[in-house]
């Protein structure tokens, strides 16, 4: 990436009694966590980090824990970025 400041989002969803925690990691070090828990319906977890990054930085999403997430015909779990 090019220097500067990056608003990343990161949001899944959950169905019926499966559960999931997803961290957003900064260079291997885990930044922040969002969860979806089990419920008789769907569950959504969301989280956000403003992060410092360099050229050189990777930035990506790691399952810490859990077993499933919910998808369908078009992406219901997602993970996006940008530039502020």
């Amino acid at each position: 990436p090019t220097d500067g400041t990056y608003v990343f989002f990161v949001a899944v969803n959950t169905y019926g009694k499966n559960f999931i925690y997803l961290d957003i990691v900064l260079n291997g070090s885990n930044k922040v966590r969002t969860m979806s828990h089990n419920s008789a319906n769907y569950m959504t977890g969301t989280n956000m980090a403003v992060l410092q990054l360099y050229t050189g930085n990777s930035v990506w999403v790691s399952r810490s824990s859990g077993q499933s997430y919910y998808t369908d015909s078009v992406p219901i779990t997602t993970f996006s970025g940008f530039l502020l």
